[in-house]
């Protein structure tokens, strides 16, 4: 009787022994699973991120692009300043104030009435870490590039 011939281990996923490569793709998963963990914990500490506050900033961008053409069909020019919508455009005076800004704050939103090209900023927020929230003088919304990902493409278009 001669001994069966010694068969060779071979690569598959899912051994751990042979040349290894289920001990790799177990570790590469397991390296995932743990920076996507380690990127919840960052957003959850970063007091500059705050998605609601974020989506909260693009709210209030939109209801003031809304009340800023309504001033504009009535009055046939923008407003000096944002609290002169204050009156009979905006339901709220929080709609000035980003709502990532502590209560109180005299941060508010930079308004810059006199900008001409279309996408110039007529509002900008810069309360949020990734970069500026801006609405153009267009009318569209335009958010930081690292914010993107993490709110998903929501651009308001005029």
């Amino acid at each position: 009787m001669t001994p069966s011939p010694r068969k060779r281990p071979g690569c598959s996923l899912w051994t751990l022994t042979g040349c290894g490569c289920g001990t790799l793709a177990m570790i590469g998963i397991a390296l995932v699973f743990i920076l996507l963990v380690l990127q919840m914990n960052q957003e959850r500490r970063d007091p500059t991120w705050s998605r609601d506050a974020f989506v909260g900033c693009q709210h209030n961008l939109g209801y003031l692009r809304s009340a800023l053409e309504s001033y504009q069909r009535d009055h046939h020019h923008l407003p000096a300043r944002l609290e002169e919508l204050q009156a009979h455009y905006l339901d709220s005076p929080a709609r000035l104030v980003c709502p990532l800004c502590a209560p109180g704050s005299a941060t508010t939103y930079q308004y810059t009435p006199n900008a001409k090209e279309p996408t110039s900023p007529l509002i900008t927020c810069r309360n949020h870490g990734q970069g500026p929230l801006f609405l153009q003088y267009n009318g569209q919304i335009n958010l930081p590039t690292i914010a993107e990902g993490r709110v998903g493409k929501q651009r308001e278009t005029k």
